[in-house]
């Protein structure tokens, strides 16, 4: 559940697999989003069995009664604002950990204490490569005595497999009746693959162990890098600031990309005094700033 302009500048460029970038800008790409009221008749045709993955606030203040779940995105796990929000519905949590550090993921954690959480293992590229599907990393984030899942951007089903002979609570793959006809369909599974994982949790071999289970170490990796960038939010100006101005909350906009200063900073940012004009949508960083604030 997103809107565009609550979720990226105008200019940001996509960050997944060449296969799959279908517009020149994020924006472009999201901008054909589903009303709330249309994601609510989805739910009804699932008979309820659906939750969604929520991109602004406003989206968590709409959140249907029905939903069991309310799940983060990767690119969000240092969005403060989003994952309290998130965390106030009432719902089971799912936050996904793509490109996260341990930093990241116990930081996270620390601002919905006592909230029930499943974290997934990810890979945050599209699709991702056996090299790097690391699913061994399910080992690491079990030992912090949580729930753990894995999100699956690999190709077939080899990699959720394992991820549920190493104890993932749930496993989620990209979906499709669609199979090859480019973007996330060129490494979605369809209805016989589906069907497959669920029974066959325990099929994956040692050979498979070998190649998808790779590093128990919890850290982005260089596939991940652009996405780290493109799907991460900083804080960017909602209006001209002119130099000289005191930073207020309502210039500023949570966006993607990561240009600026990450999000969980916004209120040890608010305050401070600008060193120099910034534009409206573009990205405020540390220079900004007096240095001696």
């Amino acid at each position: 559940m997103y809107q565009a302009d609550r979720l990226v500048t105008r200019t940001a460029a996509g960050y997944g697999h060449a296969s799959i970038v279908e517009k020149p800008t994020q924006h472009e790409a999201f901008s054909n989003a589903l009303t709330y009221d249309q994601w609510h008749t989805v739910s009804t045709v699932c008979d309820g069995k659906f939750f969604a993955s929520v991109f602004d606030i406003e989206a968590c203040q709409q959140y249907p009664d029905d939903y069991e779940w309310i799940k983060i995105a990767s690119g969000d796990i240092t969005y403060r604002g989003l994952v309290a929000a998130a965390a106030a519905t009432g719902k089971r949590m799912i936050v996904s950990t793509g490109a996260a550090t341990m930093s990241d993921i116990h930081r996270m954690r620390s601002w919905i204490p006592g909230v029930p959480v499943t974290l997934l293992v990810c890979t945050l590229s599209y699709p991702t490569e056996p090299v790097d599907a690391n699913v061994n990393r399910i080992k690491t984030l079990k030992s912090l005595h949580v729930d753990v899942g894995y999100s699956d951007h690999t190709r077939g089903t080899a990699a959720a497999h394992l991820a549920f002979d190493l104890g993932a609570s749930m496993v989620e793959k990209h979906f499709t009746i669609r199979p090859g006809t480019g973007g996330d369909h060129d490494f979605a599974i369809g209805p016989d693959q589906a069907r497959e994982i669920v029974e066959r949790v325990d099929a994956a071999s040692d050979a498979i162990a070998l190649v998808y289970g790779g590093s128990d170490i919890v850290g982005p990796r260089v596939s991940e890098l652009p996405a780290l960038h493109g799907a991460r939010r900083s804080l960017h100006a909602s209006v001209d600031i002119p130099s000289g101005t005191k930073l207020r909350s309502s210039m500023v906009a949570v966006l993607r990309p990561a240009d600026g200063i990450e999000p969980w900073l916004l209120q040890d940012t608010l305050g401070r005094h600008t060193v120099r004009r910034i534009l409206a949508g573009d990205p405020i960083t540390t220079d900004c700033f007096y240095h001696s604030e």
